[in-house]
């Protein structure tokens, strides 16, 4: 019960028909053998770490049996490891010692801090330390001969949370927000009492400065943004993305703070330094409803192959009216061309178009954008896991 598990579904599977099975379409099933494990509870965005040319596959869990603290373990997706099933057992590096449990953790491995052309791993053990939490970052290099790999010792950076409930590390996010060649590093902590208590904070530690050890994040930051209200929590859901929304060949970020139902976009981020309020936004989004939830997941790509960065937002709590009476809370995705986004306060109500779930709640619940097709244009994945008794769905979208 609760063991937990992810499939790998290729290209070609994205043709079966609605309705199938992942167990019919997928390339392997990586599945944990014990009970309680919660496996893929923390992510499991992709990139090469051993420099085999081959995608690897980071994947978050608790105490696997195997030891008495909580895992995460790397699996190698080559010939040798691919097709069938997989356990735990399969894992090429193994991380032990996380203090939060397995739904307070957060992995990044998809992109290159150090600049070896491999890619690395940040682990957000959000809930350690009396909720402060902490931010640890692997390179490949550390983690190259594989095996086991303990939080205590043995990192090549860490930072840190400086109050109790700050949960740094919530979200973990990556981009070249400055143009200088190096991937900063985006952690939130929507428990930071920056202007107010647990308005939350976004902190961008700068790329070039990740491999010095670490520290406290809010004296190490480049930019903090924070919320603009008492309990705003920002960051307290959806990674922090880095697009180009405009087209003017300058980063543009994206953050968004559920508890407030808002959207922030921030044009030519890396112009900005020091402190700064979402209340400055270059453009806030609101959603039309309360209490939906709008911004836990956020994803980037270009829906309508025009060469500029689309939005979409999901907000997994909205309610819909199935009747003049009645509100089915299952979810809606809300997507925004880079091309129609502008600057100032808009609602969610004018939107480019809209996706929603049906009956069940918790439509949007993840999202991935990425062209599945080569054609040029992305598609959208839209997670919602309670449909069908909670066996839950995965539905891609051409939008095209």
């Amino acid at each position: 019960l609760y063991a937990g598990g992810v499939g790998l579904l290729e290209a070609s599977a994205w043709s079966a028909p609605a309705g199938s099975s992942l167990d019919d379409y997928a390339t392997f099933i990586f599945r944990a053998d014990v009970a309680d494990n919660y496996l893929a509870t923390s992510g499991s965005r992709m990139g090469d770490l051993d420099g085999d040319g081959a995608a690897d596959l980071v994947l978050g869990g608790d105490d696997d049996g195997r030891s008495s603290s909580g895992v995460a373990g790397v699996i190698v997706l080559s010939s040798a490891t691919t097709g069938g099933a997989l356990s735990p057992d399969d894992a090429w590096v193994t991380f032990h010692g996380a203090e939060s449990s397995a739904w307070a953790r957060t992995l990044c491995s998809f992109s290159d801090l150090d600049g070896d052309g491999l890619v690395d791993v940040v682990y957000g053990d959000y809930q350690a330390s009396d909720k402060a939490g902490r931010t640890l970052l692997f390179t490949s290099d550390t983690i190259a001969t594989g095996g086991d790999h303990w939080l205590s010792s043995g990192y090549d950076a860490i930072w840190t949370g400086s109050a109790d409930d700050e949960e740094l590390g919530r979200t973990i996010g990556v981009g070249d927000l400055d143009g200088d060649g190096h991937q900063d590093l985006l952690l939130s902590a929507p428990g930071a009492p920056v202007q107010g208590d647990e308005d939350g904070a976004l902190y961008v530690l700068d790329g070039a400065s990740l491999l010095q050890g670490g520290g406290a994040a809010d004296e190490l930051y480049t930019l903090r943004i924070h919320g603009a209200s008492v309990g705003a929590a920002l960051g307290d859901s959806a990674e922090s993305m880095v697009g180009d929304f405009d087209a003017d060949n300058t980063r543009d970020l994206v953050l968004s703070s559920t508890a407030e139902e808002e959207v922030y976009l921030f044009y030519d981020v890396g112009s900005l330094s020091g402190t700064v309020s979402v209340s400055s936004a270059d453009l806030t989004i609101v959603n039309r409803t309360a209490a939906a939830r709008f911004g836990h997941a956020l994803a980037l790509g270009d829906f309508d192959n025009d060469g500029m960065t689309d939005l979409a937002a999901s907000a997994p709590d909205d309610a819909q009216s199935l009747s003049s009476t009645a509100l089915e809370e299952s979810g809606e995705v809300h997507l925004f061309l880079g091309r129609s986004l502008g600057s100032g306060s808009i609602s969610t109500s004018s939107s480019d178009a809209s996706l929603f779930g049906t009956l069940q709640l918790g439509f949007g619940a993840a999202l991935i954008a990425d062209d599945f097709d080569s054609d040029g244009a992305s598609e959208l994945v839209v997670a919602q896991p309670y449909y069908g008794l909670n066996h839950g769905r995965v539905i891609l979208y051409d939008l095209d």
